[in-house]
């Protein structure tokens, strides 16, 4: 049907609207990809007080984002035009060559010599297992290994488990999260998985809101971090902390909410951090000229 100038419809019309796709946000922490950096956030999302359409929100203590960092393209709009990675639309860089990853390997040899806690394979790991008073620290860490096919939580489970300890996980294997981790004090507590395959989190785990994480702690796998669908209309899930993976499959749709909400929203944790044990860091030889 076709109106010309001066005339008007006065009959019925069906239009069907389409929610736009999913999408996800990062908050104070750098952004890595050794390829394309994509989050096509809506138009719709600059329309509502509650969402702010970048990549990266401020950090909120020192108000300032951090950088995003990408070798081949990126896209922050789901319109025609590529977005803004920040409120200031800054610190975008597209590197030349692609970032180290850090692999199970390379952990596994930076821990070599520490006292490890052996659990059996294919365990699930809980509340009990990790704070166990029998377990051994070394250097103020509890060090545990183990290997198969790892839950974290099982499902139907708590939904959580407490960390009262620095603890540091290394799974041979896969690694399922049913349950999220949460630190009960942030200035004392730390928690590290280093996975040499795939990490997986269950689409039950989901976040009330943009704010609140299901899971506290760094995560590391040789694999794919996948984030979790039910394939209908999934949760939010909010991590706080950081997540290094080979490849991301962020999977969650919100489908209606997908207009002013991201379906998986990334945190940075400075404690986390100041917490990151020495063990674990990059050896560097510095080389002086000694006189003789």
């Amino acid at each position: 049907m076709e109106l010309t100038t001066g005339e008007t419809f006065t009959g019925e019309a069906e239009v069907n609207v389409t929610a736009p796709g999913p999408w996800w946000q990062v908050t104070g922490g750098e952004v890595i990809s050794g390829s394309n950096l994509i989050s096509r956030i809506p138009q719709s999302c600059a329309l509502s007080p509650s969402c702010t359409d970048s990549l990266i929100l401020n950090d909120p203590i020192s108000n300032r984002p951090a950088t995003a960092i990408y070798n081949d393209n990126y896209d922050f709009s789901s319109t025609a035009t590529r977005g803004t990675v920040s409120a200031t639309n800054q610190w975008l860089v597209r590197a030349g060559t692609r970032p180290n990853i850090y692999s199970y390997a390379f952990f596994d040899n930076l821990s070599s010599g520490k006292n490890f806690n052996t659990l059996p394979p294919n365990t699930t790991v809980t509340t009990g297992v990790v704070n166990d008073p029998a377990s051994v620290a070394d250097g103020g860490y509890y060090w545990y290994r183990t290997s198969g096919n790892v839950t974290i939580g099982s499902p139907g489970g708590s939904n959580f488990i407490n960390i009262n300890r620095k603890i540091i996980l290394f799974v041979d294997g896969n690694l399922t999260i049913y349950d999220g981790p949460r630190l009960n004090n942030f200035p004392n507590d730390f928690f590290m998985v280093v996975v040499s395959g795939d990490i997986d989190v269950d689409p039950a785990l989901v976040s009330p809101d943009t704010s609140t994480p299901a899971i506290q702690g760094i995560y590391t796998c040789d694999g794919t971090f996948s984030t979790g669908t039910n394939g209908v209309d999934d949760g939010i899930l909010v991590v706080e902390g950081s997540v290094a993976a080979s490849a991301f499959n962020l999977e969650r749709d919100l489908v209606n909410e997908n207009t002013d909400t991201p379906a998986e929203h990334f945190i940075y944790s400075p404690a986390l951090i100041s917490n990151y044990p020495s063990a674990l860091a990059e050896r560097h030889l510095i080389w002086r000229e000694v006189a003789p």
